[in-house]
């Protein structure tokens, strides 16, 4: 039985994305696909949006304030979170809400206070409970 290929959006195009996007437009893209990119920087976007083009893959990329809008038109399965740590919770919480799962790096946040209101995000999730 064939597996069905995961769609995947990443957020953040830093040094640590390089870890992601390689591994989905070649050496896994049997098995997942990157359908949407997004960075506020917005050369570092372009550079990967046409570097995905080199390697076959016609990727969209946005902006963060655009990450609601990336959600819906790309209907990802997972989103990667790469970007700076002081984000990280900001952009999980938002693609749980939108019904995604979310890939991403520690730390999760970067204080007890954040901890707490991601946490009530994660609640109810499947395999996402936070305590």
């Amino acid at each position: 039985m064939q597996r069905r290929q995961l769609r995947y959006v990443q957020v953040g195009l830093g040094i640590r994305s390089w870890l992601y996007s390689p591994a989905l437009v070649k050496r896994f893209a049997d098995r997942g696909a990157l359908v949407g990119l997004c960075d506020a920087n917005a050369g570092r976007l372009a550079q990967r949006v046409g570097w995905a083009r080199t390697n076959g893959r016609e990727v969209p990329g946005y902006t963060p304030g655009d990450l609601d809008r990336m959600i819906a038109e790309n209907r990802p399965d997972r989103v990667i979170v790469a970007t700076p740590d002081r984000d990280h919770d900001i952009t999980l919480c938002r693609a749980m809400e939108l019904g995604c799962d979310v890939v991403t790096e520690k730390p999760l946040t970067v204080d007890a206070t954040r901890a707490c209101s991601g946490s009530s995000t994660c609640n109810g999730r499947p395999g996402g409970a936070a305590s």
